[in-house]
């Protein structure tokens, strides 16, 4: 069950019933690449947050199995095979299947998301590219398999977002009806926008379309989660998104500052004092933070989580425009971006 308890504008703020615990939203689930070959690059970030009870997996690596421990994962469940004591949302890995171009069957997604003890999956999608002729036959191959994973489900406690993908408002709103009419989802999730970054209208429209499809179930964006864009987000309506931008940032030795900025660490002196209060700048001096990835992941992860927990503070007092307008003040594109989405926003939900 998802209950919204405060709204301001699109954004909200609710709980989400899982088989392991209520989860607040809006929130992040951190992305863990738990059975590639780089599946230990994220830290195990719930023992020392606590607090952060969400985690991002992909059923395309366990697909895959190249590290040989599929049959353990699907014994004991995520959750006991890495300690993990929280809400587990396993992605079909769509992208991932692409990019290798193996053909799995949305049977074959079903059955890893069961075994391993997601409390959150997905349908098996096929990711658009924003081409001058984008493949229909994929966002109606989507389609089908959102479709068939709702007759296959044996899991009712296993929560199935329906994975849908749209070049165009139109399409993505026609996709979304369909589905809607074909069956209860748990929720929805909106995958492809990464090519239409560069084109913040076509972004905001795009989300704007599918929040407004979906009123009353949990919304979910793939592969968007940089401080700012996460944000925006949430303005238009969104309760989730998945994260590997504080990995990302720690490989590329980005320190996250709180207030939506990112700088390397080698511009902040080795003896500076730390400009954060997180657990891991508190103990750790910036000659030790610069030298681990595993510091600065934590951190980074430390910075989305507080901005996620501001956002929820903001939409329950009512103040989520005035908060945004001062974060987004000195960023050209999030400005223009925020802009746009409040002109949309005004209009409430209603229209065709």
């Amino acid at each position: 069950m998802f209950q919204i308890n405060y709204s301001d504008g699109l954004a909200r703020s609710g709980v989400l019933e899982t088989s392991h615990g209520k989860l607040l939203t809006p929130t992040i689930f951190p992305v863990h690449n738990l059975g590639a070959d780089s599946g230990w690059n994220t830290p195990i970030y719930w023992k020392k947050f606590p607090e952060i009870n969400t985690g991002m997996f992909n059923a395309s690596y366990f697909y895959m199995d190249k590290r040989g421990r599929l049959d353990r994962i699907l014994e004991s469940g995520i959750h006991k095979y890495i300690n993990f004591p929280g809400v587990a949302f396993v992605d079909s890995g769509g992208f991932i299947l692409r990019k290798y171009g193996l053909t799995v069957t949305q049977e074959e997604v079903l059955e890893i998301q069961e075994k391993s003890r997601a409390d959150i999956a997905s349908t098996l999608d096929y990711p658009i590219e924003l081409t001058a002729n984008p493949k229909n036959f994929d966002i109606t191959m989507s389609v089908k398999n959102a479709k068939r994973a709702l007759e296959i489900r044996r899991r009712k406690d296993m929560l199935l977002y329906a994975s849908v993908h749209g070049y165009d408002p139109i399409i993505l709103r026609n996709v979304i009806r369909h589905l809607v009419k074909s069956g209860e989802f748990d929720g929805f999730a909106v995958g492809s926008l990464m090519p239409s970054f560069s084109n913040y209208r076509l972004l905001v429209d795009l989300v704007f379309t599918a929040r407004r499809e979906v009123p009353s179930k949990p919304l979910h964006v793939y592969g968007l989660s940089g401080l700012l864009v996460t944000a925006l987000l949430i303005y238009l309506g969104v309760d989730s998104v998945d994260s590997s931008v504080f990995v990302i940032a720690a490989g590329k030795r980005d320190y996250m500052v709180p207030g939506f900025r990112r700088v390397s660490v080698y511009k902040i002196e080795a003896q500076a004092k730390t400009p954060c209060k997180c657990p891991i700048c508190e103990s750790h001096s910036m000659s030790e933070i610069r030298m681990s990835r595993k510091f600065l992941s934590l951190h980074n992860l430390w910075v989305c989580w507080s901005q996620i927990k501001e956002i929820r503070t903001a939409i329950r007092e009512g103040l989520l425009e005035d908060y945004l307008s001062k974060r987004f003040e000195k960023n050209p594109w999030a400005r223009r971006a925020f802009n746009y989405a409040q002109k949309r926003s005004k209009f409430g939900l209603k229209g065709g």
